[in-house]
């Protein structure tokens, strides 16, 4: 969510295209306790004509640590929800997934 509001969208609205979350992977690695910071690196994996990869690890530091805690997948599609449709990624998505590439 913060990274599309980053550049001015919504999951709901990239020039008038939606996304849609398709799958979710989650590898729980150790637990988190309250007060932690979280830290969240995003990279982007596949895009294909319609849909999108986007990986996620999830870290803190204790005693000057880094402490592996998550790894995330999700897969993201493009949707048209007046027209209730896939649709092809937008322009100006594929030029802000391949800025994180």
């Amino acid at each position: 969510m913060q990274w599309l509001q980053q550049h001015g969208y919504t999951e709901l609205n990239i020039k008038g295209t939606g996304l849609i979350l398709a799958d979710l992977v989650i590898e729980f690695k150790n637990e988190s306790f309250y007060g932690d910071l979280i830290e969240v690196t995003l990279v982007i994996g596949e895009i294909s004509k319609v849909s999108f990869e986007l990986y996620y690890q999830l870290c803190t530091k204790r005693d000057d640590k880094i402490i592996i805690l998550a790894l995330a997948k999700t897969g993201m599609v493009c949707y048209d929800y007046t027209a209730k449709k896939v649709i092809g990624i937008p322009e100006i998505l594929k030029t802000i997934l391949k800025e994180v590439l």
